[in-house]
Order: structure tokens, then sequence, then C-alpha cells
């Protein structure tokens, strides 16, 4: 169709020839077959026989040459030839509700006008059903002149945003987080997401950066909370106390779902939508009755006790939850009626950070202050902070008052990385999820029918029958809980992945895409968009590859096998054992690139699936280049390879004590072949297990010959990070039951034995890294003591990273808040920075934040370093990115960059920082260290 046409709908129909503009339609409008055209094309004048059709799944906005979603698919269908792309990145961060308010209000038109009313699925009805009813009340509302004190202060904020937007943001909100709870959501919960969103669109009521838009403030009077807001310059509103942050949002939100709640209702037709279409569209008698009966509330607010407490839950309609689970069969419906992308990839080049500096006069003369630019950030209109503080006021003043050129230039260059969608993973993807192959942990598409003696002892406990014979039924209840469990996790897997498939989908169409970040309070960088990025699950990071190509040169292929073998969970030997493994499964290699879904399958046994299935087509692709032109030297590879560190805690822990012995054991010091620590503690464990039980204690007796790295790794993994020894225990109590070494039909027997084995187990695991590892247990007992004595004084622990990026430990301890809103009364824990520093976790968690905040320093550092040396690079925390040709570079850079950080004299700058903000405590001295070369690290 053309597009510059008059005004007109555009009907999605079934059994027409294929059109190459549905995938991009797709992004925009829902759509239940991904094939269909569009056709016919009827304009406003012409007459449109809806009996001669199928069920229409697709309705467009009018008026192109005006309507921005329409100017938005224009640019998305040619995204290479010419397009405006800052225009077109602004469409994406801006127009999401807009493109839901016109979308909506169109299709309600085209319903009225072509009485199409049974042609739109159960969703689009149920979301039109409660949109208009909502924009009536806010208007209302607005429009009113009997308000409340209470009520004019909302309405003065929220009237700064259209009716229309509010109504959107709740219904897209309450959407989430039914299909997430679908039996129920606690009702403050729900509240407080409705107002963070609401409290985000506040924030960009301007485009302009100089406009003060929405600002807040916090502090203490007469013992309680006052809260200026103030939505546009020069006007301001005094919300009466107590109002944090988190209780404004409450309020917001309390206003707007409350409003939901009393006009949202579920039409009882779509008791109907599980069956075939054929019954559900013939005009019978019985079925127009059946279609005007009496619709009912869409939610109703109950409450949950459990033991003395008791909690409000927002219950939806019975029928809700089966809407939406039907509707997850088309992933690009249930994508643009239920959600909304909230700071989405970009497309173009993200802004870089900058630092403000203003000229300030006071008695003594004049002097530079520095703030960070983290209203707008990266993104061109969305509000980006650089640092997320969960709203404390002392993290956010204490990162705007610093200036740290190091840290912007380091995430400048991280989003500056562009990256594309891997088409030939997302093709495998794509077909694996529609045949409905759980592979490669894949959720399965459809939920388990619950076996008929489950459904009978549920009828059973529902009805309160099981008090004499519970115990007799205990198996049975066990399976029941297990079996509720795992069906509301295949449920939530399969809404993100549906998720993440259609965002892949949608950003396959372009050649380049970037992921801006931004740091949490220890300094960890990662990307704003909070969906499909490198940082996340394997299936994410097999379906994104670097948008630049790089050739292989002499040794990228080598890399890149080594890089298989360590997706395969080859890792602990040799390279060239590691690339000898590839070669010995060549045939195999190819025949998973060649044959994913049909062949032998051998790329599912990897640990890392998707990534490897990735790589193994791209060394596939290398390969049939040496055939034709002898050599995989030319051949250019997007592949992002990955360099992890050994235990990375522990290389900084021996790093900062100059531990010989552990810096040994994670590979800080040079040696044949990488030492895994965890295979090394495990293996001391099992030598205690093998002589206690020729002692015949019996849990070692029932453990002798069981001990692997998997046992332990995880509790070795997060020792350094200050796990507790009921944490080590709960870790190792879950190896076990993962391993299922105890498995009986007795479930009491079997809960008595891993919890015997778990405390068993964690004390030897615990003692074994305190003696492979002193010197990491020296440091992390010194630097507990510090926080003890700090924290005495009333103020929490803060120190500035060797990049000066200022770090404030948010630990407080909480107070129950009373918050009144317009309906109701909610309490809230308050954990602000008014409340008492927690001293007790400000100990706990300083070691591991300290060494955290040291690794993001070497990260940034070595993205510096390879910036430098024009190489790409990406990371996710420990685990460093780069094409396969640079992988020596890289290697060379961060080796470089861990000496030179940890040649700084880390712990005294520590101390003199601490000494500096109290002067007044005497802080213990730093502790002794070893005689490790840090000039090792280089070899």
């Amino acid at each position: 169709p053309n597009l510059q046409q008059a005004p007109m709908a555009l009907f999605c129909l079934r059994s027409i020839r294929p059109c190459p503009a549905i995938p991009f339609l797709r992004y925009l409008f829902p759509t239940r077959r991904i094939t269909q055209t569009i056709q016919p094309v009827v304009s406003q004048d012409q007459h449109f026989d809806k009996t001669n059709h199928d069920r229409i799944d697709l309705i467009e906005v009018p008026n192109p040459l005006l309507s921005p979603s329409v100017r938005f698919l224009e640019a998305k269908l040619s995204p290479n030839a010419g397009t405006p792309t800052d225009a077109l990145q602004l469409e994406f961060e801006k127009a999401a509700e807009d493109r839901a308010i016109k979308a909506w209000q169109y299709t309600a038109e085209m319903i009225e006008k072509y009485k199409l009313s049974n042609k739109i699925q159960p969703l689009q009805q149920v979301v039109l059903d409660w949109y208009f009813p909502l924009v009536k009340a806010i208007s209302r509302d607005m429009q009113r002149n009997n308000l409340t004190s209470r009520e004019q202060q909302v309405l003065n904020i929220l009237g700064q945003i259209k009716s229309e937007t509010l109504a959107v943001i709740t219904i897209h909100m309450i959407l989430s987080s039914i299909n997430n709870s679908p039996k129920g959501v606690p009702l403050d919960l729900v509240l407080l997401s409705v107002g963070r969103a609401v409290y985000s669109e506040l924030s960009l009521l301007s485009s302009d950066p100089k406009e003060i838009k929405w600002t807040s403030t916090s502090h203490k009077k007469g013992g309680t909370y006052h809260q200026t807001v103030r939505v546009k310059p020069g006007q301001e509103v005094k919300l009466q106390p107590p109002f944090s942050v988190e209780a404004t949002q409450l309020l917001f939100g309390d206003y707007l779902v409350n409003h939901l709640v009393s006009t949202a209702s579920i039409r009882s037709k779509y008791l109907l939508e599980m069956m075939p279409d054929e019954l559900i569209y013939s005009p019978t008698e019985e079925l127009d009755q059946k279609r005007h009966m009496a619709t009912k509330p869409a939610f109703f607010i109950n409450y949950h006790f459990k033991g003395k407490s008791q909690r409000r839950l927002l219950i939806p309609n019975p029928n809700l939850p089966a809407i939406l689970s039907n509707s997850l069969k088309d992933p690009t419906l249930y994508f643009h009626f239920a959600h909304t992308i909230t700071h989405p990839p970009m497309i173009v080049e993200p802004r870089p950070w900058n630092i403000r500096e203003t000229l300030v006069k006071d008695d003594q003369g004049e002097y530079k202050e520095y703030s960070v630019d983290s209203i707008y950030g990266p993104y061109l209109h969305l509000e980006t902070p650089i640092m997320r503080t969960k709203h404390s006021y002392l993290q956010t003043n204490s990162v705007k008052g610093s200036k740290m050129p190091q840290v912007i230039d380091s995430l400048n260059a991280l989003g500056s990385t562009p990256w594309r969608i891997n088409k030939n993973v997302l093709e495998v993807v794509e077909k694996a999820w529609e045949q409905g192959m759980e592979i490669g942990n894949l959720p399965c598409q459809y939920p388990k029918l619950k076996p008929e003696n489950l459904q009978a002892v549920e009828k059973l406990l529902a009805e309160r029958k099981l008090a004499r014979n519970k115990k007799e039924m205990e198996t049975e209840i066990v399976q029941l809980n297990q079996f509720n469990k795992e069906t509301a996790e295949q449920h939530s897997l399969r809404c993100d992945t549906n998720y993440k498939l259609e965002i892949a989908r949608t950003y396959s169409k372009f050649d380049r895409m970037y992921f801006p970040h931004n740091v949490d309070f220890r300094g960890r960088a990662y990307p704003v968009h909070p969906h499909l990025h490198h940082v996340a699950s394997d299936l994410c990071r097999g379906l994104l590859e670097f948008a630049d190509a790089k050739p292989l040169g002499d040794d990228g292929a080598f890399w890149i096998k080594v890089h298989l073998a360590n997706l395969f969970g080859r890792n602990k030997i040799s390279f060239k054992d590691r690339a000898d493994f590839i070669d010995a499964n060549l045939d195999k290699l190819i025949d998973s690139a060649k044959n994913p879904l049909n062949g032998q399958l051998w790329w599912l046994q990897a640990d890392e699936p998707w990534q490897f299935l990735g790589s193994a087509i791209d060394l596939k692709h290398a390969l049939d280049h040496q055939k034709v032109y002898g050599s995989t030297k030319g051949y250019v590879s997007r592949l992002p390879v990955h360099v992890d560190g050994s235990c990375n805690g522990l290389q900084h822990y021996s790093a900062l004590g100059r531990d010989e012995i552990g810096g040994g054991l994670v590979n800080v010091r040079p040696s044949p072949k990488p030492i895994d620590v965890y295979s090394d503690v495990a293996l001391q464990v099992a030598e205690q297990v093998a002589h206690d039980a020729g002692e015949n204690i019996r849990i070692a007796s029932l453990l002798h010959g069981k001990i692997d790295r998997k046992i332990v790794k995880q509790t070795v993994m997060t020792s350094v990070y200050g796990v507790t020894f009921v944490g080590a225990r709960d870790q190792i109590k879950n190896a076990l039951k993962d391993r299922h070494l105890f498995s009986s039909p007795d479930h009491e027997l079997e809960a008595e034995l891993i919890q015997e084995a778990s405390l068993y187990l964690t004390g030897l695991t615990m003692k074994a890294i305190k003696a492979k590892f002193p010197g990491a247990k020296n440091i992390m007992s010194w630097l507990q003591d510090v926080a003890s004595v700090v924290c005495k004084t009333g103020l929490p622990m803060q120190w500035v990273t060797p990049l000066h990026l200022p770090i404030v430990q948010p630990y407080r301890i909480s107070k129950r808040l009373e918050v009144k809103t317009l309906n109701s009364v909610f309490m809230l824990h308050d954990s602000s920075d008014l409340m008492p520093v927690d001293v007790r976790r400000q100990r706990s968690a300083f070691p591991p934040n300290y060494i955290h905040s040291l690794d993001s320093v070497h990260m940034m550092q070595t993205a510096l370093g390879c910036r430098d040396r024009g190489i790409t690079f990406a990371s996710v925390h420990d685990s460093f990115w780069t094409h396969a040709s640079s992988l020596p570079v890289l290697n060379e850079v961060l080796r470089k960059e861990f000496r030179d950080l940890h040649s700084q004299p880390l712990l005294e700058d520590l101390i003199e920082q601490l000494k500096r903000q109290h002067p007044d405590v005497t802080l213990p001295a730093t502790p002794e260290r070893g005689s490790l070369n840090l000039d090792e690290v280089l070899d």
C-alpha cells in the first residue's frame, strides 16, 4: 500500500500473499500472523464489507502525512536509505504512550464506524473497555470544583500530564503486574509501580534541559518529612507530611489505580475465547445473547492473612489471566497492548555524558563547582541518572559535585560500542520457539496441565477438608506446591522470552544499535536498557554481535576455537588443548551450524548453548572462506570473544595483600594452564570427607565420592564478598538438591539428610577457603574492623575510588512510615538518608562493596585502554569482550591496567580518606602484606 495516500485504515487479514512491510508494522501494531499482508486499503469514502473477510488483527492509525506513528513507520521501512535517524530515535524514546493513545483511539473509531466489535481480539477489547472510561474519570476530576485539599495537591501535579497518557501508563503497569502474578498482586506494590512510572513521566514534561521540570527535596522538620515538588519554573506545590519519594509515588498510584478498579470491567463473552473462531464468529441467537450479558468487575481487593499479619491484594477477574495468557501466543499483540518499552536500545550513537563547570563566588573569592549532566545523559529525550541511587540524596549529591572525567569517558566508551542482532541465531530461536521446542533453556510454550490427583488435593485444600489426613497426603501437597511454583516460573519465563524476541525482531532491521551505560552505587557499569543486552542471559548474548566486522588475521580462528571450548565448559585446560578439543569435534560443530534443529544437536550440550551456536556458525563461515581463499585471515567476523576473570574477587584480594599463594591459585601469577580454584577447594573438602568416612561418620559415608567443584563453587565465589555461614549453608543445600544425592520417597528423611550434609560441608568448605587464602581473609577482616569503627559515629561508609567516583553505602535501619493516601492508609518501610545507619550491614557489606568498586575501576581503565588502542570493547563486570583478532591486545591491556591499579597504595589512600572524614576516630593500622610481585601479572 502507498503510505502517502489520504487517511485510511489498514486491515491485516488471513490467507493473503506475504508482505515485506509486515515485520516493521508488527513493532507498532498487533498482528497474530507474521506473514500476513496489508490488504485491502480502505479509504474513508469506501465501503468495507466485513462479512467477506476473516478476523481483523490489525488496524492502522489515520493520516500518514500527519501521524507521528506512521512517520515513524516510514522511517523504519528504509533504515539504511538516508533515514533521519535522530528523529527516529526520538520516536523510539518519546512516542510509546503517544502511539498507544493514537492506535487505541483509532481502533475504537474503526470499530464504531464499521461495526467490528466482534472482529478484534479479547486483549484489544479489554484495553479499549478500560481506556475510555478511565480517561473520562480522570478528566472529570480535573474539572471538579469540590476537591479536597489533598485531591487538589495530587491533581495539581498529575494535571501536568495528559489524561490519556495517565490512562495508558496505568493500564500498562496493571497488565504487567497481573501477568506476572495472575492470582493476585500486593496492592501496595501495584500502586508503587504505577506511581514510579508517573514520577518518571513528570520528569519528561519538557525537552528543554534548562527548564526545571521536577525536583524534590526531603528534609527533616519536626520529625516528619516535607517534600516540595516543582512542576514548572516558579510554580511549587508543597505536599503535607509525611512524604518521602516512595510515599509520593504511592499517592499517585493510589489515585490512578483506584479509578481503574472502579471503572474497569470484563465482558462475559471472553469465556468463549478458547473456542474455535467459527463458533465465536458464527452469528447464532444463543451466542448473541451471551455476548450481551452483563459485564463483571475486572478487579477485586481482598485481604491475605499470614500469621498475625495481613496484606491487601489486587485480585483480577478469573477471566483476565486467561486472556493475557492466550495473548502470549501472539507476541506482538501482548508486546504492544500490555507493555511500554522504557529506555530502549539506541539506533544512534548515545550523547556523551558531560561534566558541567559553574563559576561560583563566595566571601573568599571565586571557585569552580562541578556537576554531572545526569538529567538527560546519553538519550536524546529520556531522563537517565548516571548512578542508580534509589532516591538517596546523599549519593546523588556526592556524584553531582564530583569531577570524574575518567568515569565519564569510560561510560561514553562503553555506550558507543555498536551492536546488531545476530540474524542467524534469531532465525533458529524463532523456529524453535514457534515449534514449541524446549531447548537451550527456552521455556515451554504452553502451561502444563495439572495432574488430576493434584487438582483433587488443591480442591480439598481450598475447601479446608484436609485437617485430619493432611499428613497422609504430605507427598501430594509437596508435589502440588512444586508444580504451582514451576508453573509460575514458566509463565514468567514465557513472558520474558516473548518480550526479548520482539525487541530482537524490531532491532534486526537496523545495522547498528547501542546500549548506553550507567553505574550502580558501587561503580559497576550496566546497560540502561533493562531487557535485551549483553549483560543478560545466554539467549540475549547469543542474539547479539558486534556491528563492526574485523578480519580474523593470523590468530583469530584459533581464538574463536578457544572461545568455543570455554562456552562448552572446557576452560580449565591450556589454550592449545581447548583448540584441539574443537578440532576433534569439528564434524559435530559444523553439523550444529548447518542443522541446528534437525541435526545431532551437539551444541545443546554446551554450558552456554546459544552463544556456542552463534560462535559455531561464525567458525563455519570462516572455514568456508578458507576453502575458497586458502586462509581464514581475510574472513571478517563480528563475533564477541570473551576473556573472563578467575574468581575475580580473590584476584583483587590477593593483589591487595600481595599474597603469593592465593595469587597463584587464582591465576594472578603465570602457570602452564589455568588453575581451577573451585576444583582445588573441592579436592581438599573431598579428602576430609574421605577421612571422616573412614572414622565411620554417617554423613561423611553418604557423601564419600560425591564431592565435586559444582557443590562448592558458589560458596568459594561469594566467600570474598562476605557470605555468612548461613548463606553458605543455603548455597550448598541448593547444590545438593540439584544433584539429587539424597532423593527418597520419604521427604522428611530427605530434607533431614540435606540439612545435615549442608551443615557438614559448609564447615569444611569455609575451613578450606581460609587455609588457602589467609591473605584475603586478613584483608577482609581488616576492612570489616574499619567499617565497625567508622559507623559507630552514626555515618555510613563513604570513599572515593581511584577514578574519583564517590561511593556511599546506603544501608539504613528501616522505619515503618504511615502514608495516608486519598483512599486508604499504607505502611511503608522508610530506609532513607534520615534513618540511622545499620552498623551490622555496613560492616558486612563494606569488604565486598570495596572490592566491587576496585573491579569497576579495572574495567573502566581497560575500556579506556582499548579505546586508545583502537579496538572494540564491551564488558560484563569481570568478563571482557572484543573481536577474535583483537584478543591479544585486550589481554595485554587488561593485565597492564590490573598491575597499574594495584601498584597504587590503595589501602593507605582509603585510610587517609577516612581520617579526613573522621579526624577524631582511631582507625586500625593497615595489615601486613606478602611479597607478591605484581609484574608477574604481565607474564
